[in-house]
């Protein structure tokens, strides 16, 4: 019975949820969750099968090669393992015994030694008894007695075997009986979920694992290519699930690699060869031999096999599997099918190639992007270059059998929607439209011309056919015929062979994008190169080679050869075919017998094939997958013989060991085995002593994703513990896994992100985890968890892991986004069950200890000094601003940070929330702090680039949501500050915005709001003059442009105000809102609603404006723009009469363009590229025609705006301000309609009252004065005293004004307690005095002008030589300048023999005179440098003698001084490598020395950086990635070293003088390159890779000795001469501009450099000890 139909029949499982794989008797099939746990809880089958019941069958059975869960999360794939009973008996199972002596536990050296010579003795024993077989016969024939091996049958071994291995009952089909299982752990094997027994068969069902190691290795081989660790990890996992095997008395050969499945994150899982296992009393009947790829080939050159059998052989070796739509078996087409026999297809030439063209493909290959061309360094592809996708893609795949497929699967692969139509009607037709190769139906299956749709025909045949089934035996003729076989070779060249890479592959265009993308992601599908050489030809018939010889006539005659004769030729297509095979020797060595220990060593050798094909695959791919050992084995003897270079050195020794089969090795030890191997004391193959702890790493992290509930805080101390960056990359692909799951997501960002980070480095941290930390932190559904994201904690350890450049361009965005509201949770839940107890665990290793909130007064001085990673990060405005007014002469203790913390208590400026008590908060509470605290620490410029500047962006998002327009509650607590008592929903996101922006300007100044906040708004309001429609955001940005004027008016003092009132608040912002409010020739998208929001907003500030100057002034200010408020009323008086339009007017079919505020995460992106472009393109006309429809839209929407309600607010606001006869003489100039419509309300307002919903709306919009987080009672108008409406009277059918000093009846109505009075509206409107220590003012003004006015994209260096901070405190030159990551902080070395901390922030007007935040005086003599190590947080300074310290308590860590009891040499020079812990110094030895910072008492390696005497080093200089460390030595000398290996890559004689100093510098494509200057007065830049000249920069003309690279790739130099020059780019032709010092602004002698590169400073230090801060 075909297993299948057994499957269906025994498991009532449709044969279409079942197919097959590449693994014989192995099945996939598709099941419910429900089926199998049914299974697993009952122990028997289901009495029916669930059917899916949204996809039919046919649907189903496509489903089962999609590697894409299309079948929903209540259904899984598995495999279903079909094994044929046998009745030969066996050796019993508890003959065969593990590897004793050795378990998993590492062995004292005692133990091991105990292992080697028990295990030596017995294998001597048992060797000597084999050759002196008579001497021990009496004594083995006693022990047979004794001793004789047990047999069993094959049944009873069998079921144990299963037992044994997956640890799962074995259910019988027949009798229902249950045999238990034994509980035993699992770890390599795949989880079974049901075993069941049947009469001929056993059934195993196990766990889906889509990918195998055989596909990595086929398929993506740059997944373990681009890492050496990779391969070697899952050698060593593999190590593992052998020795597992071995203990359940399993044998591993006959596992191929096709039987290891793993999954991106590389965890190895086995399914083993249970029946192999079994090793039989009585010989077995042999398998079929299958022929080898060399005999099948040499068949068909010499005409034995078809060509239709031999491509089809090809495709199976090639992984192409029957009935895959992804991977199925190509043919070529060989002809246009026009006739039978003729017009043949050029085989030479791909069918891409035919289809496309040459000139389409060489569009999507460019040779020139393979090279690096000098001077073009920073241009990136932006594409992988190729010429061929695919060789037979899914679309086509189906569209070659759409007649057979039904119409769901059709519409889901090849277009959504059906259209019979644009389906080929023919072959030909089809033949010319499809650029991917034919299928082998189209040779053999005839079915594939039927169609089962009704509306779609059958495929139509060629005309000199009859019938399908008479076109597919004429095609299959045609691809045998004597054309086709003698061009075939070239087909297979193109698909298969040597024209798939390399030159050969460029000549033909034949380049797949799968061969050269080096994708790491897993696949099933792609090209697979089987032949590195030319295929032979096939030979032809031919009269002149036979097997008898030609007649030749008689010797006197003259012999002429035919014409077509060439001997040659065959001579040279049987050499073709002795290459094409390659060398081989067959070993005559015999393999071990099929014993116990046979066995065991067949399973050695199996190990070895193994392991050179993770190596090299591709000397294996022309197996089969039922390949005999004795092939394998082949294949690696000639290997060893012919190409022993492509062995790995690390497995060297071990294969070598296992060809000399030696009892004891040359090392003394037993034979390898897979226990021993594991071992590090007695392993052959040199594995990195972490591996047993990653991998006890990866099943812990695999724990974790399966059961949310486990401890992650424990995890993160694993991951901490690693040191190496190896072992680090083999736990990201489970990290991610865990950040990626939404249940896991948060607790493995607060958890495992820092630690893992901390080892990665910013660049690479960036690269692997930035694009899913902003999945997380931007989500679709934010969630309550989100919260403890947003918190100054997690955004801390985010800045100081990604580097402040990428936090800026990236995590501050969404922190502005979160301050608007577009990520709070629709409810706010407890998020503390999330976090570990503070007293307890904290979030990480590392954040443990982190401090952000104010420190309690009462916390101890140890506490202080115990010290932080990230103390100095967060408390830097304190501790760096906290200046002392003179040195201390004595040792540093934790003092400082103490009174640090103090001072921050008493200067924060914003809020502080713990992250253990964010209960009940949300997201935009959260970042309002945390974008405070951001705004405190960046500084102005940076402030100003990235917060402020999206925060105004912002702004208009906040009004621009469908429902922000509508009416609010304003009896809320949290209502935003306003005039009008009109409240808007957009105001309380937008109210947090200006909140921050309020705090900011007070932080720096009013020229933030004179030189930011009102230009933007300016920029705002100028691109609605003349626009036709207001858009959207442009309606947003108008209403957000009031509430910014609103919320700047108390930042600025009298005189700046008044400085800004006419020009700024009047001619640019309120005069052009007026118009366009009163125009009648533009139409709002949002329709009148809009335009009444703008309405009331602009009311509110033309009050507020007025209510600041005072009264006097107010009359000639706001009178104009009041005037045109009131006239508009007479141009809307009779629409408004003949149709009463609602206020909240919508205009219909427009869209709703927001759903929810937190989906404007995409939208402020979008916006900022959309003011871009505006920015870019002219302003538009302001006389455009426009259509009378939009001037009766317009109309009506001014009917909706200037309503009576309306009129009475604006009347009654111009008396109180302006007073009664100001405004007479405004309504006797046109405002007599305003009067009567305001008239009109005040006499019915005692109707509105009765009318409830009336009377609420009334209640939040009638105008009752300046509301300050309260509600006011709809009776204000009528109130007495001196608040506002107490000039307000009706008197009959009109309004009644009283001017001042007229008095006003009394009322009977109630007072209002919350109703503030003029005098309290006056208070608030007054400016604010804040704490002006940072204001800006000055040179940095100046400077803050400069950098806030220029483009984002504007990332040029400009020197302006603008004193803006003067450091003294050394009393000598200063050496060396390091400025830290986060800018606002840097660390410099004198000759003073002091390193000293300073704070950059800004202060004073560029003249102040500021002193170290921190001495370190523990030197002896003076500095050579300073360094900072990022990762270890710690500073390193030299003077001879290497000293560690922590510059954020001040405390001394190491000092590896010459003078100690260790004899530490002379340090030169010393640079701390990028992401690691390692501080890399120079010796006055010419070694290179690395110390590493976590266990800093000595040197861990020392390697030698010269093959020759090249002198002192006097500099050094590290890549980017700290992959390589370069020397700069007295003599001119460059040396190159690779810090992972310790090989000194490079050597050369790079200059004439002595290298003053060398820097590294990263392209933008990645490519690693060395500058280095001389006192040759040469500047070269050099490979990284090589050591080779890329160029020499050209208008130097004296030394230059101080490089610094800016973020924007400039250089920037220094000279002794005071002379700073700046190359615009680094390339040979870069522009050059040379500056000299002015002495007002510099004093001294150039000694030191720094750039800082976000503000784009320059720091230069003085022979007289003063470090200047220029820009």
């Amino acid at each position: 019975m075909i297993a299948m139909d057994l499957l269906s029949e025994k498991l009532r499982i449709p044969r279409l949820y079942i197919r097959k794989t590449q693994l014989k008797d192995v099945y996939i099939a598709a099941l419910s969750q429900q089926w199998c746990l049914y299974i697993k809880e009952n122990l028997k089958l289901p009495d029916e099968f669930e059917y899916h019941s949204t996809y039919s069958p046919n649907e189903v059975q496509a489903f089962l090669w999609d590697l894409e869960s299309l079948l929903g999360p209540d259904w899984l794939l598995v495999y279903i393992n079909v094994i044929p009973k046998c009745n030969n008996p066996v050796l019993s199972m508890s003959n065969i015994n593990s590897d004793l002596g050795l378990d998993a536990k590492d062995l004292t050296y005692s133990q091991y030694l105990h292992y080697v010579s028990q295990t030596n003795f017995k294998n001597l024993w048992k060797e000597s008894q084999k050759k002196f077989p008579d001497a021990y016969r009496p004594f083995a024939l006693n022990r047979g007695r004794r001793n004789n091996p047990k047999n069993s049958s094959w049944q009873e071994s069998f079921c144990s075997l299963l037992l044994r291995v997956f640890s799962c009952p074995i259910v019988s089909l027949e009798t229902g009986t249950v045999l238990h299982h034994r509980n035993q752990s699992q770890s390599c094997f795949l989880q079974a979920i049901g075993i069941f027994e049947c009469s001929s068969n056993f059934i195993v069902i196990t766990e889906h694992i889509p990918h195998s190691v055989h596909q990595c290795l086929s398929l993506s081989p740059a997944l373990l290519n681009s890492n050496s660790v990779k391969p070697m990890f899952l050698l060593f996992q593999t190590l593992y699930a052998i020795k597992e095997m071995h203990d359940r008395s399993l044998f591993i050969e006959g596992v191929s690699w096709q039987q290891f499945f793993i999954n991106e994150s590389l965890s190895l899982k086995v399914l083993p060869a249970l029946a192999s296992s079994l090793i039989p009393l009585e010989p077995i009947q042999p398998i079929k031999h299958e022929p080898s790829l060399q005999e099948l080939t040499t068949s068909w050159v010499r005409g034995c096999l078809s060509n239709y059998d031999y491509l089809m052989a090809l495709n199976d070796l090639a992984g192409r599997q029957i009935d895959n739509p992804f991977n199925h078996p190509v043919l070529p087409w060989i002809s246009d099918l026009s006739s039978p026999f003729g017009n043949w297809r050029d085989l030479a030439k791909s069918k891409f190639r035919l289809n496309k063209g040459d000139r389409q493909l060489d569009l999507t290959f460019d040779p020139t992007t393979f090279e690096s061309l000098e001077g073009k360094e920073d241009v990136l592809t932006t594409q992988v270059p190729h010429h061929v996708t695919d060789v037979l893609s899914e679309i086509t795949y189906y569209v070659y059998v759409a007649r057979q497929t039904v119409r769901s699967v059709l519409c889901r692969y090849v277009r959504p929607n059906w259209n019979p139509l644009e389906y080929p009607s023919s072959i030909e037709r089809m033949q010319q439209w499809t650029p991917d190769e034919c299928i082998p139906q189209f040779f053999s299956d005839p079915s594939v011309f039927k169609s089962i749709h009704d509306d779609l025909p059958d495929l139509n045949y060629p005309s000199w056919a009859s019938s399908a089934e008479d076109f597919i035996i004429k095609h299959r003729n045609a691809l045998e015929s004597p054309y086709v076989s003698e061009r075939l070779h070239q087909w297979i060249d193109l698909t298969f062979g040597f024209r798939l890479s390399g030159s050969a592959a460029v000549k033909a265009k034949n380049v797949h994008l799968s061969l050269v993308d080096g994708h790491v992601n897993l696949s099933t599908r792609g090209v697979i190169q089987l032949f590195s050489q030319p295929h032979p030809r096939k030979l032809l018939p031919s009269p002149y080679v036979g097997r008898s010889p030609p007649r030749l006539p008689p010797a006197e005659e003259q012999l002429c050869l035919p014409l077509d004769y060439n001997p040659v030729g065959l001579l040279r297509q049987l050499e073709t075919l002795s290459h094409f095979h390659g060398p081989t020797q067959v070993d005559s060595h015999d393999l071990a017998a099929v014993t116990i220990a046979g066995r065991r060593q067949r399973d050695l050798q199996w190990l070895v094939t193994l392991a050179v094909e993770l190596f090299i695959p591709e000397r294996f791919r022309l197996l089969r997958q039922n390949a005999t050992l004795e092939e394998r084995w082949q294949i690696c003897q000639d290997i060893i013989r012919f190409d022993r270079h492509l062995v790995p050195r690390c497995l060297r020794a071990f294969i070598q060991t296992v060809f000399h089969n030696e009892t004891v090795t040359a090392q003394g030890l037993p034979p390898p085995s897979a226990h021993q191997l594991l071992q590090p004391m007695v392993s052959l193959i040199p594995f990195p002593s972490e591996f047993p702890a990653v991998l006890r790493a990866t099943r812990r992290l695999r724990q974790l994703f399966e059961n949310e509930n486990m401890d992650f805080s424990e995890a993160g101390k694993i991951i901490s513990s690693f040191s190496n960056l190896s072992s680090i990359s083999l736990l990201i692909p489970f990290v991610k896994a865990l950040l990626l799951k939404s249940s896991t997501a948060f607790r493995a960002a607060l958890y495992l992100l820092d630690p893992i980070a901390t080892a990665l480095g910013p660049y690479e941290t960036a690269k692997e985890f930035l694009h899913i930390i902003l999945k997380i932190m931007g989500p679709e559904q934010p969630s309550a968890p989100l919260v403890l994201l947003y918190h100054k904690r997690f955004l801390l350890m985010l800045q100081v892991r990604l580097g402040l450049r990428c936090f800026l361009q990236n995590i501050s965005l969404l922190v502005v986004e979160g301050v608007g509201g577009c990520y709070n949770a629709d409810g706010v839940t407890a998020v503390q069950q999330l976090l570990v107890a503070p007293s307890t665990l904290s979030l990480s290793s590392s954040l443990d200890r982190l401090k952000l909130g104010k420190e309690q007064e009462q916390e101890s001085e140890s506490e202080l000094e115990t010290g932080d990673v990230f103390t100095f990060e967060v408390g830097e405005e304190a501790a760096l601003l906290e200046q002392s007014s003179g040195e201390d002469t004595g040792t540093i203790s934790g003092t400082p940070s103490r009174n640090s913390v103090k001072y921050s208590q008493a200067n924060a400026a914003y809020p502080v929330r713990d992250i253990y008590d964010l209960d009940g908060c949300t997201v935009s509470q959260v970042s309002v702090d945390s974008l405070l605290w951001q705004a405190h620490r960046l500084g102005p410029v940076l402030t100003a680039r990235h917060l402020t500047r999206n925060l105004l962006r912002m702004i208009a998002l906040c009004y621009a949501e469908g429902n922000s327009l509508n009416l609010a509650d304003s009896s809320q607590e949290s209502s935003p500050f306003q005039i009008s008592g009109a409240l808007l929903q957009g105001d309380f996101n937008a109210n947090r915005i200006l909140g921050c922006l309020a705090s900011i300007a007070g932080l720096y100044g009013e020229q933030f709001v004179m030189l930011q906040y009102f230009p933007h708004a300016a920029e705002v309001v100028s691109r609605c003059i003349g626009s036709g429609t207001i858009s959207v955001m442009l309606e947003g940005g108008l209403i957000g442009s009031c509430s910014l004027i609103l919320a700047c008016i108390p930042c600025l003092q009298d005189s700046n105000f008044m400085l800004c009132l006419r020009e700024v608040l009047l001619r640019q912002l309120l005069d052009p809102i007026v118009c366009t409010v009163t125009s009648s020739e533009q139409i709002f998208a949002r329709g009148g609603a809009a335009r009444s929001a703008l309405s009331i907003k602009l009311l509110d500030c033309l009050c507020a404006v007025a209510i600041r100057i005072g009264s006097d002034a107010a009359g000639e200010i706001i009178s104009e723009p009041a005037l045109k408020l009131l006239k508009s009323f007479n141009r809307v008086g009779k629409v408004a009469s003949s149709s009463s339009i609602s206020r909240t007017h919508t205009v219909k079919g427009r869209p709703d363009y927001m759903c929810h505020q937190r989906r404007l995460s995409n939208t402020l992106r979008q916006a900022q590229a959309a003011a871009e472009i505006e920015a870019a393109s002219p302003p538009p006309s302001n006389t455009i025609t426009r259509p009378a429809a939009n001037e009766a839209l317009s109309l009506a929407e001014m009917a909706a705006t200037f309503t009576d309600h309306f009129a009475f607010q604006l009347l009654t606001a111009l008396n109180l301000i302006l007073g009664v006869r100001h405004v007479q003489s405004l309504v006797e100039q046109g405002g007599q309609a305003a009067q009567a419509c305001a008239t009109q309300y005040a006499s019915t307002k005692d109707t509105l009252e009765a009318d409830s919903e009336l009377a609420s709306q009334r209640r939040t919009s009638v105008f009752s004065g300046l509301r300050v987080n309260r509600s006011f009672s709809s009776e204000a108008e009528t109130t007495a005293g001196s608040s506002y409406g107490s000039r307000i009277s009706v008197v009959g059918n009109r309004i009644q004004l009283f001017a001042e000093e007229e008095p006003v009846l009394e009322t009977t109505t109630e007072q209002c307690d919350s109703r503030p009075t003029l005098e309290e509206a006056q208070e608030m409107l007054s400016y604010r005095k804040t704490d002006s220590a940072r204001h800006l003012r000055g040179n940095w003004l100046a400077y803050w002008e400069h950098e806030a006015g220029r483009a984002d994209r504007d990332t040029r260096f400009n020197f302006k030589q603008i004193r803006l901070l003067q450091l003294n405190g050394h009393s000598a030159g200063i050496r060396t300048i390091h400025v830290m990551d986060s800018e606002i902080g840097m660390l410099t070395a004198g000759r003073d023999k002091t390193a000293r901390v300073w704070s950059l922030h800004s202060q004073g007007d560029g003249n102040n005179c500021v002193s170290a935040s921190y001495v370190y005086q523990q030197h002896r003599k003076p500095l050579l440098g300073v360094s900072f190590i990022d990762t270890a947080r710690l500073a390193a300074s030299c003077d001879g003698a290497v000293h560690l310290w922590d510059p954020f308590v001040g405390t001394s860590v190491r000092q590896l001084d010459a003078s100690s009891s260790c004899k530490f040499p002379t340090v030169t020079a010393m640079k701390a490598l990028p992401a690691q812990t390692v501080l890399v110094t120079a010796t006055a030895e010419g070694t290179l020395r690395m110390l590493d910072t976590r266990s800093p008492s000595t040197y861990q390696q020392e390697l030698r950086i010269s093959p020759v005497a090249a002198g002192l080093v006097r500099c050094l200089a590290t890549g980017s990635n700290g992959y390589w460390v370069a020397a700069g030595h007295s003599s001119g000398i460059l040396s190159l070293m690779d810090t992972r290996t310790g090989m000194l890559l490079a050597s050369w004689k790079g200059h004439e003088g002595e290298v003053l100093q060398v820097n590294g510098w990263t392209s933008p494509n990645g490519s690693q390159h060395l500058i280095s200057s001389s006192l040759d007065q040469s500047i070269s830049v050099w490979s990284a890779d090589d050591g080779k000249l890329k160029f020499n920069f050209r208008g130097t003309s004296e030394p230059v000795h101080c490089l610094c690279t800016t973020g924007g790739g400039e250089l920037v130099t220094g000279t002794t001469a005071n002379r700073i020059g700046v190359y615009a780019s680094l390339t040979s032709n870069a522009n050059f501009s040379s500056t000299k010092l002015r002495s007002d602004t510099f004093k001294g002698v150039l000694t030191a450099m720094a750039v800082v590169p976000l503000n784009r400073m320059l720091l230069l230090g003085s022979d007289s000890g003063v470090v200047s801060l220029l820009c």
